[in-house]
């Protein structure tokens, strides 16, 4: 399972493109389509996180505490909690529950809080102080949640009563990686590590150098890049290293595997395409802007890529890189992961969100 939403900033570092050839037929042979919204919604704060969505509504978590429900067909308002403590995570979405965290301060003291609310109304179900707050999405594991909390630890929460079953001290960054029983996870000191999805123990380490982004995995490897531009594929079962790859900056999303290809997004502006297993670079292909969020999958052979803060959501085929459209969100700015759902691409932008129909 490859997961992808980072909340944590990541110092870029300054590199040298490698020597690479580029795909014909990128951006500049196709011409831009501004796509008309199939609906739009405006608010006063600005959307930071990625949302999430069923499959009749979208959810965002605003900075100032509120958590707002769109109907995914028409962007009508369903309902909005009121504004409180200020929200450190993006959503996650579990049934008909919606989980959001948030950090608050009392004498100084930073403290963290998870409020599980009824989806359909927005009604609390129950709210649960913690220690610290959740800085990261809390990713469901067999009835628990995996998060980072603070700007420190990797936590095992209760699936109940979000208690810690274990945790281990970083500074982690990103978000942690789970497949099988094990997880995946970096601190900005450049070190990588396997714990035990059971009870926490540490299965191997490695040392990276840099700040390390977001991990993908799948059933044999672990796919990771770090600030200072290098890309890593390690085994699953060991840590060894089987390739790297340098790029011209930091790689801070996710990289994914689609079918025979890794995408990798960098913050050199480029999508690179690999062969996952020996690392070969097949294609690579220049975007709108900075690279931040992991491609979206549109279908099983076409990734939609946005850049942060640019206004194009550019089509890419996984196969070649080719890219086959360029989609033109007008007077709006991009600020994070785009949603795929029921034939729509919901756009977080700086001053809300717009839908459109791919």
């Amino acid at each position: 399972m490859l997961l992808g939403a980072l909340c944590a900033p990541v110092t870029f570092g300054q590199q040298r493109r490698p020597r690479i050839n580029t795909v014909l037929a990128g951006r500049l042979a196709v011409s831009p389509v501004v796509l008309p919204r199939t609906w739009e919604y405006l608010t006063a704060d600005v959307v930071r996180w990625k949302p999430v969505a069923s499959t009749t509504a979208v959810f965002y978590a605003l900075s100032d505490g509120r958590v707002v429900a769109l109907s995914l067909t028409d962007g009508k308002l369903l309902w909005e909690t009121a504004a409180g403590l200020a929200t450190s995570a993006p959503p996650t979405l579990v049934g008909d529950e919606l989980i959001v965290g948030a950090a608050g301060e009392l004498d100084s003291v930073q403290f963290g809080v998870v409020r599980v609310l009824d989806a359909a109304t927005g009604v609390v179900r129950r709210q649960v102080r913690l220690p610290q707050p959740p800085t990261s999405e809390l990713v469901p594991v067999n009835g628990m949640f995996l998060a980072r909390l603070g700007d420190r630890t990797l936590a095992m929460l209760d699936g109940k009563t979000f208690e810690p079953k274990w945790k281990a001290d970083g500074p982690f960054s990103g978000l942690p990686c789970v497949e099988g029983e094990q997880v995946f996870a970096g601190t900005s000191e450049g070190m990588f590590f396997a714990f035990s999805v059971a009870d926490g123990k540490k299965l191997w380490e490695r040392r990276l150098e840099g700040t390390v982004g977001t991990p993908g995995c799948d059933a044999k490897r672990v796919y990771v890049g770090t600030s200072l531009g290098m890309f890593h594929t390690l085994d699953r079962t060991t840590g060894k290293v089987i390739w790297e790859r340098p790029t011209g900056a930091a790689i801070q999303a996710a990289p994914i595997v689609v079918g025979n290809r890794l995408l990798v997004a960098s913050f050199d502006n480029f999508l690179y395409g690999y062969d996952p297993a020996h690392g070969e670079m097949l294609w690579r292909q220049l975007m709108a802007g900075r690279l931040t969020f992991e491609p979206l999958l549109l279908n099983p052979g076409t990734v939609a890529v946005a850049a942060f803060d640019s206004d194009e959501i550019t089509l890419v085929q996984v196969a070649d890189g080719r890219v086959t459209a360029r989609w033109v969100v007008s007077d709006e700015r991009i600020f994070a992961g785009l949603v795929a759902r029921n034939g729509l691409v919901v756009i977080p932008v700086e001053r809300g969100a717009t839908a459109v129909r791919f």
